[in-house]
């Protein structure tokens, strides 16, 4: 079950920011592809911790990063960020320590 909620899920995601990250921004692919990474990786940190939303700022410099940038990369790179936070959880193995991590680690860009 939750293999199908979180490809339904993922799929959305991706669509989502697919539409978001037209040509909309100035900065480089380079520039863009880690801040991509990120969203990807809080989302799904989002998802498996419940969290209440993603940062203004972050979800900003995400919707400015579609300049030089194909709706496939997007889509790469959400998706590689999402691996990895689910990659993380299943090591963890303990969800609700993995989540107060992330919330040290990004305090700036999740909002419990």
């Amino acid at each position: 079950m939750r293999c199908d909620a979180h490809t339904a899920l993922v799929s959305r995601i991706i669509t989502i920011g697919m539409m978001i990250f037209g040509p909309v921004g100035a900065a480089s692919a380079e520039d863009c592809r880690p801040i991509i990474v990120k969203e990807g990786y809080l989302a799904q940190a989002q998802f498996e911790c419940d969290f209440a939303d993603l940062s203004e700022a972050l979800t900003d410099a995400s919707r400015k990063c579609g300049d030089g940038i194909s709706k496939d990369a997007v889509g790469e790179a959400l998706k590689e960020g999402m691996e990895a936070a689910m990659a993380e959880v299943d090591k963890a193995g303990d969800t609700s320590a993995w989540c107060e991590n992330i919330l040290k680690r990004f305090p700036e860009d999740v909002i419990k």
